[in-house]
């Protein structure tokens, strides 16, 4: 049967620890009970020490003969495993905000030329009603200057209508209708 080292070493602190309590303590009642304490504690760990050092449980076959069998080993990496799965959950996330971070900075930019190709819409259009503005207030002028000339022609129009129907009416009395 072999024993681990710690095993061992616990085995050996148990008898260090009686020789201690027997050298030590004066009453023969005490050394005896420091003996006892020591010597169960060293059978405990001696009982059910198998070839790795660990109790094995014992049952029995179909045949009647006693075997021992194992439990199945827990596994050890649950907690480097749950830590690689947080791991890789995390560098999932951190893809993900990246990748929204870089769909964020690209929309700024589109926004930001957006905003650009505004604003230079908005001063040619502003620089077009300027123009507008500029060409009504010229058409406005020319205007007020040839609305006195018209007036003055339609009332000389008038007056020579007025004098071609005076000379009909002189010229053939009788011929008007």
């Amino acid at each position: 049967m072999r024993i681990s080292p710690f095993r061992l070493f616990l085995l050996a602190s148990c008898l260090a620890a009686a020789t201690a309590g027997w050298l030590t303590a004066a009453a023969l009642a005490e050394r005896a009970a420091l003996a006892v304490v020591a010597l169960t504690a060293a059978l405990l760990l001696l009982l059910g020490i198998g070839a790795t050092g660990r109790h094995e449980p014992r049952t029995q076959d179909e045949s009647g003969n006693k075997t021992t069998t194992r439990r199945p080993a827990r596994p050890r990496t649950r907690k480097a495993q749950r830590l690689v799965a947080l791991e890789m959950q995390l560098s999932s996330i951190q893809a993900q905000l990246d990748a929204q971070a870089q769909a964020l900075r690209n929309l700024a930019q589109r926004l930001g030329q957006a905003d650009g190709d505004a604003d230079k819409r908005l001063a040619q259009l502003e620089q077009h009603v300027l123009e507008l503005e500029t060409v009504t207030e010229q058409q406005r002028v020319m205007f007020g200057q040839h609305l006195p000339r018209l007036r003055q022609a339609i009332a000389a129009h008038r007056g020579n209508l007025a004098a071609l129907e005076r000379q009909l009416d002189t010229s053939a009395p009788g011929t008007r209708m």
